[in-house]
This record gives structure tokens, sequence and C-alpha cells, in this order.
């Protein structure tokens, strides 16, 4: 079963910010440290995390279901109408969807690593204890528990059609390859 740990969506405001400003004004927002060019938030009680940035987009992170996102962008307009800014979302993107799932592997992941035998694919547990593996322009990180990290797609059901393409390829690599072997 494959369910979403986190989303990154970016909301396009209808006119640019002033950061200055939002981190004066805006209770909880400040400046990064180091200079950057956006104004950071934690949106309370669920810590999801809040850019703004001066071209007017709104990056938003930690969010685990489409369902929330417009009840979201409300919160955080009436946050900046509050501050005395003023306008409306234009355009709402879910730009990553990080989702967890889990694997039944019959094999471990540096027989996994080898018989995928790719340069998609890469295990270095002394740097890394998981299978890293890039296809279809997904990025899986595989554990030895099973546990599968999927990045890069933008909707849900595009994670769970990959999800299972990797199940299966996995599968039937491990399959092929092993009995060819016995073979010889």
């Amino acid at each position: 079963m494959l369910k979403i740990v986190s989303m990154v969506i970016i909301c396009t405001f209808d006119q640019p910010f002033h950061l200055q400003y939002l981190s004066k004004n805006i209770d909880g927002a400040r400046l990064p440290n180091k200079g950057g060019s956006w104004v950071k938030l934690r949106l309370k009680p669920e810590n999801y995390y809040i850019a703004f940035y001066k071209s007017g987009k709104i990056l938003i992170t930690g969010v685990k279901s489409l369902k929330k996102i417009a009840n979201i962008s409300q919160r955080i307009l009436k946050i900046l109408d509050e501050v005395g800014v003023h306008g409306s979302i234009t355009k709402i993107e879910t730009v990553n969807i990080v989702c967890l799932g889990t694997l039944q592997l019959n094999t471990t992941l540096e027989k996994i690593v080898f018989y995928l035998d790719s340069p998609d694919a890469s295990y270095e547990p002394e740097q890394f204890p998981g299978l890293i593996y890039k296809n279809w322009g997904a990025t899986f990180l595989i554990f030895s528990t099973g546990k599968v990290i999927l990045t890069g797609v933008r909707e849900f059901e595009e994670a769970k059609t990959l999800f299972e393409k990797l199940e299966k390829l996995i599968n039937v690599q491990y399959i092929s390859k092993f009995k060819r072997k016995e073979k010889r």
C-alpha cells in the first residue's frame, strides 16, 4: 500500500510580496539567517512550512492530503489579509509528492542492484543505507526492510502506477536472472 507522506505545493499570488514587510508584520514569519530571498513561516497547528517569495509565489510543504490544499491556501490568504496584503491566489500547483510504500523483498539489496544492472540503480551502504533507483521520471529509495520512498511525481495516481512497475520489475528481474544462473 502506498501513502502520501508529504507534498510540495506552489501557489501563485496575484502580486509580488514585499519580504521585509511580511517578516515584520506576520507573527512568526522571518527571513532566513543567511539572507535568503524568501520569508518563512510555520503554519500551526500542523506545522506546515510556508515560504513567501518576492515574485508572489508561495511554497507549501508537509501537506499529506490533496483535500487540505484549498483550506491551507485560504488560511494563508487570511493571514496576508490581516496584515494588509490583499489579493488572491491565481494558481495552485502540486510540484512534488513524496510517498511511502512497502515491497515484499525476496532477496538482498546487493542482489537487486546487481540484477537491475542499470546505471539508474546504485547501492553504497557505506554512504547511504538504501538502494537508489531512478526511472520513469521518479526516484525510489529502497531499504532492506522493504520500505520504499518514492519522489518526483506530481499526481498520486502516477505514484501508484510507478510503484507497481517497480514491484514487477524487481520481481521479474530477480526471478529471471536467478533462474538463468541456476541453469548454468
